[in-house]
């Protein structure tokens, strides 16, 4: 049994080793990848617009939360779409001092284009994959992370995840 336990301390501690060197070239790479593939607005832009896509509209607030953004940042990130024409804000009817962030038919466009071509740059990426592996990985993904989800949301509750023990 100890050395099940020591085979899976070890397997997760490669995911995490691939993960960080995921996150290494992300950032080191996020730069070139937006001019590469021609992208006018920066990561976390894009970010809003897939959350109003898949979401609609919301408060600044809520969309900071849904982010993980500051309130600052989300909003500085709202006002440079909104001066492109892909976001609008409007009065929120149920609450007239407040104002809800939706996508715009541009903003819309925007998006699918840059998601277009992030489609075309991973299918050159994963050109010599074989299509069972990229759907096993997509898999594999969606579920690595509704269980991040599950876990921080444990760990958020006040569950105390660093005296639990590995099964």
């Amino acid at each position: 049994m100890a050395s099940e336990t020591r085979q899976r301390l070890d397997a997760v501690s490669e995911v995490w080793e691939e993960l960080s060197r995921l996150a290494r070239i992300s950032r080191a790479h996020t730069g070139p990848l937006a001019r590469a593939l021609d992208l006018e607005i920066e990561a976390g832009a894009v970010a809003v617009l897939a959350v109003l896509a898949k979401d609609g509209a919301m408060r600044l607030g809520a969309l900071a939360v849904q982010l993980g953004l500051s309130h600052s940042v989300a909003s500085r990130h709202v006002a440079s779409l909104e001066a492109l024409g892909y976001v609008e804000r409007t009065p929120d009817r149920g609450d007239r001092r407040a104002q809800l962030v939706s996508l715009t038919s541009a903003g819309r466009a925007h998006l699918e284009e840059i998601r277009e071509r992030h489609r075309r740059f991973l299918a050159d990426a994963l050109a010599t994959w074989d299509p069972s592996d990229i759907d096993r990985l997509g898999a594999l993904l969606r579920a690595f992370a509704d269980d991040l989800i599950r876990v921080l949301t444990l760990h958020s509750a006040g569950d105390d995840l660093t005296t639990r023990r590995t099964p």
